[in-house]
């Protein structure tokens, strides 16, 4: 401050001598009465503005263009005689102003140097730890920035990513910015940095932003992330966007296992055989063994959803069916001379058929085509359908942006329809006929099973997600009831030369006591398992193929139904000389087996 008031005054002593030097240098004394000569202009030293002083170090003292301690006298220029137009009212002459003395400047303390900072060894750059894998979602979010005449950015909770999953009453549906970088959850907006997958439990990949998937194939993968508000206020990240409603459909390549049958169909070697069993010269044509279909197409569709955003509570119900599979055997008497259908007969009786003699109770048959007998033909045909539905309710336990698992529960029903006929075209002709030559006889056995289970079923889900691609797994076991439905029915008709036709009731194995519908209930149980392996083309579809299993306890199958042994008594037009045996056969059989299905599955699914 003193040195600022002493500048100051420097200043205003110097322009207090440059106006004294010019009054002196522009007026004369009266008394000389010179002319005026026009003023001599002063040097250019003389008008240069002082110089500034310096700043740094010591100040020096002020130094001005005239000497202010040696007044000088002004040279005046004499001039021709005239008379002045003006003459100063004055004579006395302006005397100098007294000189002054030179000031020196205000004392100030010595500036001390800054001491130069020792110089410090240098360090080496701390190494960069390794690179691990990131568990919280944080880690990948730049510091939130407020949007200009936005609200201010919220806070990112402590505990964002650790694995706490919110009930369906804290995830109310929060609205998403159209911008994919962008989240918006209780009226503010989150900015998101893309995530990159490390491991195979880091958050979800987005191929088509880190892996450039979409300038290799046109494809927008890309699923915005989404954030939802905890009970506490907090944002919580919790992956993609909740898609609610999802719809499946599948084409099902499926085997199943085939049932079982007796003897259906036997041939003689012998010219004169009855191809009876027992008889060393008899040959099975169909039978014992595996009959029906294996291999069959079918269809199955899915449908469910969610009741709340954050996909923990839900529903879902699906339906398939197997189309109808058929399997035929056919024999003609063209190929094999002697066919026969063999059974059991518990009558007490002697035929004599030249050149043999059959014997009862025992082995058995009915002769569809025999030389000297008959010609004719046996077909033997099955068919199978199969199809089931159920409707369950489902329930997450742990969803995560990699996946979920949880559970889920609910009602199943299946039903399984399966029929065996087995029909004899035969034509009489030969001596041995008890029909006139030419007679058509059509004897036909028909087994229809059906199964209708009912049941409730509990089971567990688990999905995986890395990029476009996931696996899923469904297991499931249900506990209930198999009713049982048997339905027997036969037939004979015959067709004399000029004759009506006859129709009979009853066929062979299907005859007397068995004819008519018969039901039964069982304990069944049947678990399932389906993995699929899938692959997500753009967001909300996805293709995938898998395989599925299925188990189906306490069934009945057509040839389990048969009963082999039958009184001949009841079949339509018996051979004469047999008396009834008191067995009351062939009755209905209600043997259990079992049913399984195992295939693969080719599908695709929408979500919206």
């Amino acid at each position: 401050m003193k040195r600022v008031r002493a500048m100051l005054l420097l200043s205003a002593l110097g322009l207090a001598a440059l106006s004294a030097r010019a009054d002196e240098t522009n007026w004369k004394p009266a008394d000389t009465k010179p002319t005026p000569a026009p003023p001599t202009p002063p040097a250019a030293d003389k008008l240069a503005a002082p110089p500034v002083p310096e700043l740094s170090g010591w100040r020096p003292a002020m130094r001005y263009p005239v000497d202010l301690q040696t007044p000088t006298t002004p040279t005046v220029t004499p001039a021709p005689a005239a008379e002045p137009l003006f003459r100063p009212v004055a004579t006395t002459p302006v005397e100098p102003p007294p000189p002054m003395r030179e000031v020196a400047p205000a004392t100030l303390p010595p500036i001390s140097p800054i001491p130069k900072p020792a110089e410090k060894p240098a360090e080496k750059p701390a190494e960069k730890p390794a690179e691990k894998p990131l568990d919280r979602p944080s880690e990948l979010l730049p510091p939130p920035r407020p949007i200009p005449g936005g609200p201010k950015p919220l806070e990112l909770p402590a505990n964002l990513g650790s694995g706490i999953v919110p009930t369906p009453a804290d995830c109310p549906p929060v609205p998403l910015n159209s911008q994919p970088g962008l989240m918006q959850a209780a009226g503010t907006t989150v900015p998101v940095a893309p995530q990159r997958g490390r491991t195979f439990g880091s958050p979800s990949l987005n191929l088509s932003r880190d892996f450039f998937v979409r300038d290799l194939f046109g494809l927008d993968l890309y699923t915005p992330p989404r954030a939802m508000v905890g009970p506490d206020g907090s944002v919580l990240f919790d992956g993609p966007a909740p898609d609610l409603f999802f719809f499946q459909a599948e084409y099902l390549m499926w085997w199943t296992n085939r049932y079982q049958i007796p003897v259906l169909a036997t041939t003689s070697a012998a010219p004169t055989g009855f191809g009876f069993l027992g008889d060393p010269n008899t040959r099975n044509l169909l039978g014992p063994g595996d009959f029906g279909p294996s291999f069959r197409n079918g269809m199955r569709i899915r449908a469910g959803g969610y009741l709340d955003d954050c996909e923990s509570l839900g529903f879902d119900a699906s339906f398939f069916f197997l189309g109808t599979a058929r399997e035929r055997a056919a024999f003609d008497s063209s190929r094999f001379p002697v066919i026969t259908r063999p059974f059991f007969a518990p009558n007490t009786a002697t035929i004599n058929v030249p050149p043999n003699t059959i014997f009862l109770p025992g082995e058995f048959g009915e002769v569809v085509a025999r030389p000297g007998l008959s010609t004719g033909r046996l077909e033997i045909d099955t068919d199978s359908y199969l199809w089931g539905a159920d409707v369950n309710v489902r329930k997450a336990v742990c969803r995560t942006c990699e996946g979920s698992r949880g559970w889920f529960g609910g009602y199943r029903h299946l039903n399984l329809t399966e029929r065996l006929s087995i029909t004899e075209f035969i034509t009489a002709a030969g001596p041995e006929a008890p029909d006139p030559p030419g007679t058509q006889v059509v004897v036909n056995d028909t087994f229809e099973t059906r199964n209708r289970f009912h049941g409730g079923q509990l089971g567990l889900f688990w999905t995986r997600r890395a990029g476009v691609f996931d696996v899923d797994a469904r297991m499931s076991v249900a506990l209930g009831v198999t009713h049982q439905i048997l339905n027997i029915d036969g037939f004979q008709r015959r067709t004399r030369p000029g004759e009506q036709t006859q129709v009979f009731r009853g066929g062979l194995l299907a005859a007397g006591p068995n004819i008519g519908r018969f039901t039964d209930s069982r304990f069944s149980v049947v678990p399932e398992a389906t993995v699929n392996i899938g692959f997500a083309p753009r967001p909300g579809v996805r293709l995938y193929v898998g395989y599925n299993f299925l188990y189906w306890s306490n069934v009945i199958r057509p040839g389990d139904t048969i009963d082999r042994t039958a009184d001949v008594t009841f079949v339509p037009n018996p051979p004469t000389g047999v008396a009834p045996s008191g067995a009351f056969r062939p009755q209905p059989q209600f043997r259990q087996s079992d049913l399984w299905a195992q295939g693969i599955q080719l599908g695709a699914e929408l979500r919206w």
